[in-house]
């Protein structure tokens, strides 16, 4: 059997190849650990790469750390109007180099695992940009009635972002097959989810009516949410793709201008809630599997305020009125006490 082994000088050269590597000689590494993880992010990765990091970090040795670069990079992106959440996603393909790097190099050289540890844990900022918008329930109605006029498709998107919380693209490319009108179910295969989880919920008479006129007459691979023909696009109904016009036209009708579809998501975990629905389930029906994310989306409105002030001086006055009646039940067996005689 043939056998290979390091001689002294060829250990000497990879040392100083992994030494001399750069950011861009290992870039290779990120783009097929998304691929082989079906990690659909992966565009995110290759825009930042091209359009920002591989000028700043491309030539940049993984070998001589450079905290002062990373902090330059930092502040030219701010500078440019960048929100620190997308500085943050930028930093985090530089950090899973470093990392992958130390997995996949293999060597013994103290100074550049040293700097791939610090270039893997470079310091993110503060997110404060995490929205807050939701769904009033007083502007429900009025958005629904303008949902309903753009079409059945958005009609019915809009009430199952509402009652599940779902995403945008787990509802696009929802198919007539999962959609069991018999069982009144709707299921959401891994491959149709972020977190690669299949999901199954019960529909609504709401969202039962609306999917069951949806789902009239389309084959079992044919989509949930599709535009009717025209007559610029004749032949069969087309599958929604973007439809950021029509939501758009929907929102300045009912008034919510600023509301974006992703809001319904956070307006669907807040309802959730509210009803009484136990953690764990409303994170099966959203697709959440921590709950620091489920407790990013649980928005708390002035109306949820008002119901706790309300809650509390409900519990002053129940605790009022026991107090009242254990003082009135304490007078009345003092009466009835009988009048003891002095000796």
């Amino acid at each position: 059997m043939r056998t290979f082994s390091w001689s002294t000088s060829t250990l000497d050269d990879k040392l100083r190849e992994d030494h001399q590597k750069t950011f861009r000689d290992l870039y290779a590494l990120i783009e097929t650990d998304y691929i082989n993880n079906q990690r659909r992010s992966i565009r995110n990765v290759r825009g930042a790469w091209k359009a920002h990091l591989e000028k700043a970090f491309g030539d940049q040795s993984l070998a001589e750390y450079d905290p002062a670069l990373a902090q330059a990079y930092i502040r030219s992106r701010l500078g440019s109007g960048a929100k620190p959440a997308t500085v943050n996603r930028e930093l985090a393909v530089l950090k899973r180099i470093a990392s992958l790097a130390q997995q996949m190099l293999f060597t013994s050289d103290d100074k550049l695992l040293v700097a791939l540890y610090r270039w893997s844990h470079i310091k993110g900022l503060r997110e404060q940009n995490v929205r807050q918008g939701f769904l009033k329930d007083s502007e429900y109605d009025a958005l629904a009635h303008s949902t309903a006029k753009q079409g059945i498709w958005l009609r019915g998107m809009f009430e199952c972002a509402c009652t599940y919380g779902w995403r945008k693209s787990e509802l696009v490319k929802l198919q007539a097959f999962q959609v069991d009108l018999e069982d009144r179910t709707i299921s959401l295969s891994p491959t149709d989810t972020k977190n690669g989880e299949a999901r199954i919920v019960q529909m609504t008479k709401a969202v039962f009516d609306l999917l069951a006129v949806a789902v009239a007459s389309k084959r079992p691979e044919d989509r949930v949410f599709t535009r009717p023909a025209t007559r610029r696009h004749p032949g069969q109904e087309r599958p929604i793709a973007d439809f950021r016009k029509a939501w758009e036209r929907a929102t300045e009708e009912a008034k919510v201008p600023d509301l974006l579809f992703h809001d319904l998501r956070r307006t669907g975990v807040r309802n959730l809630r509210r009803r009484g629905i136990p953690e764990r389930v409303i994170m099966q029906i959203v697709g959440h599997k921590t709950k620091s994310m489920l407790d990013r989306y649980n928005i708390v409105d002035r109306e949820d305020l008002k119901d706790a002030v309300r809650k509390i001086e409900e519990w002053h006055q129940e605790r009022a009125r026991q107090a009242e009646l254990e003082k009135q039940e304490r007078l009345l067996f003092q009466e009835q006490e009988p009048e003891k005689k002095p000796n």
